[in-house]
Formats: C-alpha cells, structure tokens, sequence
C-alpha cells in the first residue's frame, strides 16, 4: 500500500468518525462525542502523517508528535504552514479531552456532566471538524 492509499484509508475513517462525534452530540450523548472527536483527530493526524510517508504504530496519542513531524518536514504546502500552530493548539486540545474521557469512568447518572459540558463539547467537535477539514485540505492539495 502506497502513502496516498494508506492516507486515503485514514481520511475515510476520520469522516466516519466525525460523522459518529456530531451524531453523538445532536443526540446528546457528550462523552461518546468526545470520544469520536477525539478519534477524528487522531485518524486526521495519521492521514497527514501517512501522506508524507511517516506511519505512526499508535492509535492514541498522535497529536503529541504533530508539532515535531510539522516542524522537521520540508515539502508540506506554504499556506498549511501558516496554520500549523491552530492546528496543533485544537489537535491537542481535543486530544486532552479524549484522554480525559477515555480514562475516567463516569456514571450516565451524573448530570450535567464532569467531562462532557455541552458548550465545550460542541467547540471540541467543533474544532475536530477544522482538523478534519485542514488534512483533507492538506491531502487534495497533495494530489492536484
């Protein structure tokens, strides 16, 4: 499997998941969101990493290589390089959040709930979204 199919599996994966993170929001289900959000951005980092050949052996924790692999690669686009420090800050941000949700068991009982605000949750998918969007932007300008 060549980078671009490996990036492309990866991209597929981040949309089906963002998908899953806004479902999960507009049914109320905060922490499920989260977790999707927090599987968008990691998909999305993948995808970018893959694309520039890089292949990443974990499933979590990617976002915390993000700003090395941005700052040693040459060849990534002129205009993404301006974005990289806002898309670091909501990489990471989302990330937290991930973790945070991931590894802290929370009754369904408890409202409103410890992790999971709604107003954050929305920015969190909010911003899962605008990482999705700049590695999607990032991979068609790859190919064009």
């Amino acid at each position: 499997m060549n980078n671009s199919s490996l990036a492309s599996e990866f991209l597929i994966r981040a949309r089906r998941t963002m998908k899953e993170a806004s479902q999960s929001y507009s049914e109320g289900d905060l922490v499920g969101a989260v977790l999707r959000a927090g599987e968008t951005v990691e998909y999305s980092i993948r995808a970018l990493m893959a694309l520039y050949g890089l292949v990443s052996v974990s499933n979590n924790g990617n976002a915390f290589a993000l700003p090395y692999f941005l700052e040693t690669r040459n060849d990534i686009p002129e205009w993404f390089k301006e974005r990289t420090q806002e898309l670091i800050k909501d990489a990471m941000e989302v990330t937290q959040a991930y973790f945070i949700a991931m590894n802290i068991d929370e009754s369904s009982l408890s409202y409103p709930s410890i992790m999971a605000r709604n107003v954050e949750t929305k920015l969190l998918v909010e911003k899962a979204s605008a990482v999705f969007e700049l590695v999607q932007r990032v991979f068609d300008d790859f190919h064009s």
